[in-house]
């Protein structure tokens, strides 16, 4: 039975002085989530909220959350968001104190900061240890993202295209901020893109806008996983414009360009909550793959 925290246990903030000790652990242990590639990890501790549990010398755990700039199109009465990037518990330690007692000294960083009225951090739980932790946190299970698949690409013909009620045609930088507007509109504010998450998109992914009667309505964004396989990574359409047809033709114009490319498998997620998405998305030949991930969130004030 895995031990509960210790009196012994210590908690401090990770500084560049650990990064071997934290490059280490990351590696050995196997209750891990990390959401971030090498070579973040020295700007994560550095800038995030990044905490340590050490047992005398020896590294046993670890919590880094990352607040992120605020967008100016996030609303005025939605709370600055921060997202776990890493956590770590090493075998022998219970994952539920040892996380709640990190995520203390997290939120006292955090409150004592008092930049905004209030923090949302949000959270994936991935694996029952995650989940456990997070929700002895105070986390609270606030939906889940159901993963779907288009197999057989090469295999499949392609289904006659619906009525080209937009224009559709290649994003551009100078569209991005109208597009965050765009995305505000389409999306809660728990998974509303800012400008500078756009751009990054239109840097990784084939980026189109759908264009209706001269006003962007909505947008697409097909990037690649692999030789093999293509992830439609986002496709919102403006509540305005939804019901007319938008998202069909967004969605049928990304299955054909990744059925072009050569791609065998498009892949894509959404929450389980979004009925009307999941609705198109099966009518389109996807099929729901795996199980649907938690999606968890914790309110600081």
């Amino acid at each position: 039975m895995a031990a509960e925290v210790s009196q012994t246990l210590e908690l401090e903030r990770a500084t560049a002085a650990h990064l071997p000790q934290i490059r280490r652990f990351l590696q050995q242990v196997r209750r891990r989530h990390v959401d971030f590639g090498a070579e973040d990890l020295p700007g994560l501790v550095d800038r995030a909220h990044f905490w340590l549990a050490q047992e005398g010398e020896r590294l046993v755990g670890l919590l880094c959350v990352q607040v992120e700039t605020r967008p100016t199109t996030l609303p005025p009465t939605a709370p600055t968001r921060g997202y776990v990037r890493a956590a770590a518990v090493a075998h022998g330690y219970s994952p539920a104190p040892l996380l709640a007692a990190l995520l203390q000294r997290v939120e006292g960083e955090l409150r004592a900061a008092g930049n905004v009225p209030a923090y949302q951090l949000m959270a994936y739980g991935s694996a029952p240890w995650l989940l456990a932790g997070l929700l002895a946190g105070d986390f609270t299970q606030v939906d889940s993202i159901q993963f779907y698949q288009l197999t057989s690409l090469q295999r499949r013909p392609l289904p006659e295209p619906p009525p080209q009620v937009a224009q559709l045609a290649p994003a551009h930088a100078e569209q991005m901020a109208d597009l965050a507007v765009l995305d505000a509109a389409a999306f809660e504010p728990l998974w509303h893109f800012s400008r500078q998450d756009l751009l990054e998109l239109l840097m990784r992914s084939r980026l189109q806008v759908a264009l209706y009667q001269g006003e962007l309505a909505g947008y697409s964004a097909l990037s690649s996983n692999s030789e093999r396989e293509m992830q439609l990574a986002r496709l919102a359409v403006h509540p305005r414009f939804q019901g007319q047809g938008i998202g069909r033709q967004l969605l049928w114009d990304s299955i054909a360009h990744a059925r072009q490319s050569g791609c065998h498998v498009l892949a894509l997620n959404t929450q389980t909550s979004n009925r009307r998405s999941q609705d198109l998305y099966r009518r389109s030949g996807f099929q729901a793959v795996g199980t649907a991930i938690p999606v968890l969130v914790r309110l600081v004030r």
